[in-house]
């Protein structure tokens, strides 16, 4: 996962329209105790590919990760399932390392549930991953303990899986928005079953890559 995730970097972001302009630096990442303000910040991985931060879609407001030369490529969803009313929400790294969503609309959404520890840090990648991961006493990484990447929505990014994840029974797959304003699970799953690439409609088989062989596939 690199090695520069016990440390913060900050990207200058300036904004000139006709006068002076106005600069705010960005980190990429939070520590136990901070939050991240639906509003007021985002997160900026370090060469400043990917940005994370609240926006809202039709009536309801999500958490998420877009490129950040086009705000309106999303690529993943923190609460694509459970949207929230309203703009008074924050993402919170709690003391204990729970990184979770604080909303006025209910009760919190935790994102790495049973995978906290206090003395953690949660980083925007460049490469479009947002992780959790434990820190030694000196800062440097000691181990991953959640990433998005395991929670994949409608984009496949480079370094991401398909299939089965052997240690928890885990299903990566993506799945369609309903429609483009509404971006909860919609009609279409892309999935692998081990041996091809199976797109499914409402569960029944769409269409399939047919069996990988000598590195191409057989209906590509």
């Amino acid at each position: 996962m690199g090695q520069g995730l016990g440390f913060f970097f900050f990207i200058s972001s300036c904004v000139c329209l006709g006068g002076p302009c106005s600069c705010s630096a960005h980190t990429d990442s939070v520590k136990p105790g901070e939050g991240l303000q639906f509003l007021e910040k985002l997160l900026v991985s370090a060469q400043g590919t990917f940005t994370l931060g609240f926006f809202s879609l039709d009536t309801r407001s999500y958490l998420g990760i877009w490129y950040t030369s086009d705000v309106n490529k999303k690529v993943w969803f923190a609460n694509r399932e459970k949207p929230i009313s309203g703009t008074n929400a924050n993402l919170m790294l709690d003391g204990n390392g729970t990184l979770m969503i604080i909303h006025s609309g209910g009760d919190p959404i935790v994102l790495n549930s049973n995978q906290a520890s206090r003395n953690s840090i949660a980083t925007l990648l460049d490469s479009g991953n947002f992780v959790v991961a434990a820190l030694n006493s000196d800062g440097s990484v000691k181990k991953t303990l959640w990433e998005s990447f395991d929670d994949p929505t409608d984009t496949f990014l480079p370094e991401m899986k398909l299939g089965i994840n052997l240690k928890n029974r885990q299903n990566w797959s993506l799945a369609s928005w309903i429609h483009e304003q509404v971006p909860p699970p919609g009609t279409f799953t892309l999935e692998w079953n081990g041996t091809q690439l199976v797109m499914k409609r409402r569960g029944e088989i769409y269409w399939s890559s047919g069996i990988l062989k000598d590195q191409s596939f057989e209906f590509i």
